[in-house]
């Protein structure tokens, strides 16, 4: 069997697949496939051989994925990077190629061993066949810092991981031929690849945008081209929630929200539905080492599992390890989309434990039927005088109090109670009485130093917080 994912996805695109960028208004509405092995063809002809890594320099257009799956159909590994780890994926990673949206991308980079591709014009070759690829042999290699803020690693990803993984997505969100996605997450982030790759592999196809500072021009996109699934991470939620005219308009075609990325608060998730109660919101768990997702809670289980990541998807299995008296423990993964390892600076480090399963670093339970409940980090546990406070319940607590649009805490050191609670909330109006109903939310045993009002959060390029980064941040 041939396990080039690009191939197989290729090989499944309706006649009609297109891929559209909403911001210029451009697309490629007829002959994707031929694109793909155009773009190839075009990596071939630059010298590039398979097995050799191409970083791609990610700016949310349908170029971005062009040069995505021609690597991958090529053979090449795709390295899909935001543009301040280009000069990481070139000089310690030592990819062997580049390609970049224009020639400003490549000041100040190392240059690649075999070929710089620049612009559109050079993924424009003579198309080729497919190279192909072993379950085993890499397809990408993502890059991640988590959100402590800690140097740049590489998660090796292989044909099999792809090829499972999107085909476990698809079946789990029950995507249809004709399903139309729209990914402002960029390609550079497993679940905005997981989110055009599933797409295009149940007979989709994609639109692009990254005009999400003005969400009514993505809600207007989405209603201009009939988008029929929707995904982001916690604080795209919560823009939609509280700044934007989702509840305003009408949005016919959209059938699912799909989100990621972290917990959500429930109250957030409510309001959503309740905007469009004829969307099913989906809510999901998963890690880059497992390749993108790990579960989902399906929405016809949402009001009896509300708080629940759902159930494991296709071939993963989930375990508790070493749980507590309440059955709390550390979640761990196994099944073919869980990756090799992290691929740093020319070490390849193992993922797994020696039994063949993922350490997530995250803490939950397993209950009678099979649904996950995710109960925080293990290394996002701060103890305030001896007691284990979960940083994601106290995110999850502040977000909910009226005024604050998005907050996140932190641990800092206090004489008296070893560590306290920083919190760190954007919000509608900077008010001594906001910030007492703050405190008031949070229990009176947890102590906090402070809690500062600031204009905006640290975030990855995804949107998840970089709570390693919160401390530095001063406020009011």
């Amino acid at each position: 069997m041939d396990w080039n994912i690009a191939k197989h996805i290729i090989d499944r695109l309706a006649p009609t697949a297109a891929l559209i960028d909403a911001r210029r208004g451009n697309a490629i509405e007829t002959g994707l496939a031929e694109a793909v092995a155009s773009a190839a063809g075009a990596m071939r002809a630059a010298g590039l051989a398979p097995g050799q890594r191409l970083a791609i320099g990610c700016d949310q257009t349908l170029w971005t994925v062009l040069a995505y799956l021609g690597a991958q159909y090529a053979g090449l590994t795709a390295v899909p990077v935001e543009r301040d780890k280009l000069s990481v994926a070139l000089g310690d990673l030592g990819a062997e190629g580049v390609w970049v949206p224009d020639s400003a991308w490549l000041e100040g980079l190392p240059t690649p061993r075999v070929a710089s591709l620049v612009g559109p014009d050079s993924l424009v070759g003579a198309p080729v066949q497919a190279e192909p690829r072993g379950p085993d042999d890499l397809a990408a290699l993502m890059a991640t810092s988590g959100t402590t803020g800690r140097a740049v690693r590489f998660i090796m990803v292989t044909h099999r991981n792809l090829l499972t993984n999107t085909h476990d997505i698809a079946a789990s969100q029950h995507l249809q031929p004709g399903d139309r996605a729209m990914l402002i997450l960029p390609m550079s982030y497993c679940f905005g690849v997981s989110v055009l790759l599933s797409h295009l592999w149940a007979g989709g196809d994609c639109v692009l945008d990254s005009r999400f500072t003005y969400p009514d021009t993505v809600l207007a996109a989405m209603d201009e081209y009939r988008c029929t699934s929707f995904a982001g991470v916690p604080s795209v939620y919560r823009i939609l929630d509280t700044r934007s005219a989702l509840a305003r308009m009408e949005l016919p075609h959209l059938r699912r929200f799909l989100q990621a990325g972290g917990p959500l608060d429930a109250p957030t998730i409510e309001r959503i539905r309740a905007a469009k109660p004829g969307v099913a919101f989906y809510v999901m768990y998963g890690a880059t080492e497992a390749t993108a997702r790990i579960t989902t809670l399906d929405p016809a289980l949402y009001e009896n599992k509300k708080g629940s990541v759902g159930r494991a998807i296709g071939q993963l299995n989930l375990r508790i390890h070493e749980p507590d008296k309440h059955g709390v423990g550390e979640v761990m993964v196994s099944g073919d989309s869980i990756t090799p390892g992290y691929w740093c600076c020319e070490r390849q480090e193992t993922v797994l434990m020696e039994d063949g399963w993922l350490r997530t670093g995250d803490l939950g339970l397993l209950d009678e039927d099979g649904c996950l409940w995710i109960k925080g980090r293990s290394k996002d546990i701060v103890k305030v005088k001896g007691l284990r406070v979960s940083l994601q319940e106290v995110d999850a607590i502040v977000n909910n109090v009226p005024g604050v649009l998005s907050a996140a805490a932190c641990g800092v050191p206090h004489t008296l109670a070893g560590e306290a609670l920083a919190v760190f909330a954007v919000v509608r109006e900077h008010t001594e009485e906001l910030r007492g109903e703050i405190r008031k939310a949070l229990p009176l045993q947890w102590v906090v130093d402070r809690i500062c009002f600031v204009p905006e959060l640290p975030l990855t390029p995804s949107g998840k917080v970089v709570r390693g980064r919160l401390a530095e941040l001063g406020g009011t």
